[in-house]
């Protein structure tokens, strides 16, 4: 016997599952077009060259390779992103910039799967390539702000911004030169939404000295390794735990106030600078007529990725303990990584499964429209001329933007016919038969009361029209 399971990781959608992430996908992608995007489909194939070393290690370990029999080297897509730097590397000059696309499909990561963690989950990304105007950074909350809003959430989130620029300049402010140690500290904080800071610190410690041994001893002795992890703990207590407190302190004030109370604390013109940027952000942001209690800077969101290289966001729901919902950043430098012109680009995603699982969570219910609104059921199969008839009812109905199904089943009664209709939720049922062929006419019946009426051929649209009005 065939061992008939999904992949781990992986699920099926249907019926009224299916229906609702069809729902979902037709706002989100209305609302990107509202915003002046066109659609871009990329493969999820790629070159192993394409893929790698876009994400980081941790990032690296979870994507998805390809075992072929010819030499060529390929993965799935990790995100939309990198193929979307891959396609400007090739297509930059075709069209006018700043190039807007927004892409919906799946992606794939080798991670440990959950509810709302899955191995091929839907990412939902929009992107603006060829400007470096803060403009497009803002536009990115309002963006998120405009498609949750339209799925239901109302209040329910938080966007979290920061600039890589201002935590590359807070490491280098600690003392920090070296860039792996500089982006072992990014991860630490990251970390922060998930972990207390005692377990943050002792993770980046281990790590530190996982770096540095394999640098400096080839096979180091258990008491090289206990020299270097007191080091470094010592340097990281007076530098990154120290800094750490006095972010965590700071980081519930209000966005402004808290840029104000940072400027005061770190006396360095890089942070400063950057600071000033967030702060510009802030206010493109609130001109755009987002509520301010719907986004709120945090200075130590650091996201994963390796390529963001400025202002960057995370979408956190306040129940559920899913994480972030949407993400993304500034990545002014992966085009030119790829082979292509040195290109800004900025942009975000949602994840669709992400969302369904906190929707469900909140009791946020979106109107799908997966069931027919009505059922042509077959009479007689044998009478030719009644099935001709019973078709072009339903075609009728179909040019209306009705959706309609002709019974197909084997079972050719029509109780079993109302049965089907029953079973499936469908509100109407229209039959053609004899005396409804010689009358120019049809039953028109309504499964939801058992009422039958007859209708004449011509005004069956206006009647069912109204009729389904009555039943939403």
């Amino acid at each position: 016997m065939s061992d008939s399971r999904n992949f781990r990781g992986t699920t099926d959608y249907w019926g009224p599952g299916a229906a609702t992430r069809s729902s979902m996908v037709g706002i989100i992608s209305t609302t990107f077009r509202s915003f002046g995007f066109e659609m871009l489909e990329t493969p999820v194939i790629e070159n192993e060259e394409t893929l790698s070393g876009k994400y980081g290690p941790e990032g690296d370990m979870k994507r998805f390779r390809l075992v072929m029999k010819h030499k060529q080297a390929a993965g799935l897509r990790y995100d939309h992103t990198v193929p979307l730097a891959r396609f400007m590397a090739m297509h930059w000059n075709k069209f006018p910039l700043p190039y807007r696309r927004f892409a919906i499909g799946p992606v794939f990561r080798n991670e440990s799967p959950s509810a709302a963690r899955l191995r091929q989950f839907t990412q939902c990304d929009f992107d603006t390539v060829g400007t470096r105007s803060p403009i497009v950074d803002a536009e990115i909350v309002a963006m998120n702000y405009e498609v949750l809003n339209k799925l239901g959430f109302s209040g329910a989130y938080t966007v979290m911004i920061n600039d890589r620029r201002l935590l590359n300049a807070m490491v280098l402010h600690l003392g920090v030169a070296d860039t792996g140690d500089g982006l072992a500290i990014l991860r630490a904080w990251d970390k922060l939404e998930k972990v207390s800071l005692q377990q943050a610190f002792e993770q980046l410690v281990e790590e530190l000295v996982i770096q540095h041994t394999a640098g400096v001893f080839p096979s180091p002795s258990d008491d090289q390794i206990q020299r270097l992890k007191r080091s470094t703990r010592s340097r990281l207590e007076t530098t990154f735990l120290s800094a750490t407190e006095k972010l965590l302190d700071m980081k519930e004030a209000p966005s402004s106030r808290l840029v104000d109370e940072m400027m005061a604390k770190f006396q360095d013109q890089k942070v400063h600078q950057a600071l000033e940027d967030i702060l510009t952000l802030l206010q493109y942001i609130d001109s755009m007529g987002v509520p301010s209690n719907c986004y709120q800077f945090n200075p130590l969101m650091a996201r994963g990725l390796d390529y963001y290289t400025g202002p960057i966001f995370e979408t956190y729901v306040k129940v559920g303990g899913v994480g972030s919902i949407t993400g993304g950043g500034r990545f002014d430098n992966l085009i030119q990584q790829m082979g292509g012109p040195n290109m800004p680009a900025s942009g975000s995603s949602f994840g669709l499964e992400r969302l369904q699982e906190v929707m469900r969570q909140l009791g946020i219910g979106i109107k799908s429209t997966s069931r027919p609104d009505v059922l042509v059921a077959i009479f007689d199969i044998s009478n030719t001329t009644l099935v001709q008839q019973t078709f072009s009812v339903a075609s009728d109905l179909r040019l209306t933007g009705l959706k309609v199904e002709v019974y197909t089943g084997d079972t050719r009664g029509l109780g079993k016919q109302f049965q089907v209709a029953n079973s499936k939720k469908i509100p109407f049922v229209v039959v053609v038969g004899p005396d409804e062929l010689r009358n120019n006419e049809v039953t028109l019946k309504d499964m939801g009361t058992g009422h039958q009426v007859s209708v004449a051929r011509r005004s069956l649209v206006e009647y069912l029209t109204a009729a389904l009005q009555t039943t939403e």
